[in-house]
């Protein structure tokens, strides 16, 4: 299995997709959600990696004005879907020092994803 890890020189904006789950995701009510929907706004793409079965960006707050999120854990809001297969692929986003740190995609057999879900599929908690 080939492992693509990926530093981009120049960090990248997020994909319309990328910024479609993390958004699905911080509208859950939780502690600190509100402030990582405002560092949303000014978060880049600064590396990523890829195997058949996950997927991890890390994420770059690039506005250091934005307040920090007090989170209650470092994974403060999770979210699951189904692949075509019926296969449960979940979504982790992780925050680091109070900014939004990663979003890992994980299916559960390790197997490629079919398809990634539309962020309205996701159930988040």
């Amino acid at each position: 299995m080939k492992l693509d890890w990926r530093d981009n020189t120049q960090p990248r904006d997020l994909t319309a997709k990328e910024l479609s789950f993390l958004n699905r995701m911080l509208k859950n009510d939780f502690k600190g959600n509100e402030q990582l929907l405002c560092q949303l706004k000014s978060t880049k793409v600064a590396a990523e990696y890829k195997t058949p079965g996950y997927h991890t960006i890390k994420l770059l707050v690039e506005d250091a004005h934005n307040n920090r999120a007090s989170v209650a854990d470092r994974v403060p809001v999770e979210a699951k879907a189904i692949d075509e297969d019926g296969t449960k692929i979940n979504f982790l986003l992780h925050v680091i020092g109070g900014f939004l740190a990663e979003l890992e995609i994980i299916r559960d057999d390790g197997k490629p994803i079919q398809r990634l879900p539309k962020a309205e599929s996701l159930i988040v908690y």
